[in-house]
């Protein structure tokens, strides 16, 4: 049998774990990844076809969008475990993702993690998304563990965020609402109809 690499160590709280469960907070990094790792794809969508863009959710072709989308970002997040043992929502809220014995999630079983979690938590940014996440926060609130850490034996570790986190986080998170709005925004400034009608009221 091959001799395994020791499993890479970092600066995580220490075990145990148990005690500490914090629901919201992991809510709220997980909208900021999902928001965060989206935006690069739902933009290159607008800039190659806007009307498309404005459609996508709504049509079998946007399903395959966000499937394409859901591609894109979950090696992404998966790389972030395995080099930092966060993802910058969980990184600004103090939440780290690490092995039973307290060390970085190496890539492959990072990648199988993120993809049970596109799955089961986001039902692949089809258009169940809502209800899939109302389903798996319930599940975390019951079972203090997300569905898909319990399948692959990962725990979550929290650190306490500084204030200053706390404030990056919200002005980051507004941000990227603006990014992800402006493609919507700009398409419907520039539709003539929309343009005559509000001119209309005034």
């Amino acid at each position: 049998m091959f001799n395994q690499a020791p499993t890479p160590r970092f600066d995580a709280p220490p075990p145990p774990y148990e005690k500490v469960h914090h629901p919201w907070v992991r809510l709220l990094a997980f909208l900021l990844d999902i928001n965060l790792f989206s935006i690069p794809f739902e933009l290159a969508i607008f800039l190659y076809n806007s009307e498309l863009y404005i459609n996508f959710s709504l049509s079998l072709m946007g399903l395959a969008l966000n499937l394409l989308c859901t591609v894109t970002a979950v090696p992404l997040i998966a790389l972030c475990l395995s080099v930092f043992g966060s993802t910058p929502g969980k990184a600004l809220l103090g939440v780290f993702v690490v092995t039973s014995d307290n060390g970085k999630l190496p890539f492959t079983p990072a990648f199988k993690r993120t993809i049970v979690a596109y799955s089961v938590g986001l039902a692949l940014r089809s258009q169940l998304m809502m209800v899939a996440m109302f389903f798996s926060f319930r599940y975390l609130i019951l079972n203090k563990v997300t569905f898909w850490d319990k399948l692959s034996g990962t725990i979550v570790a929290y650190r306490r965020p500084s204030s200053v986190r706390l404030v990056f986080y919200v002005i980051f998170f507004l941000v990227l609402s603006i990014v992800k709005s402006l493609p919507l925004l700009s398409t419907i400034l520039a539709d003539e109809t929309l343009s005559e009608l509000l001119l209309g009221l005034y």
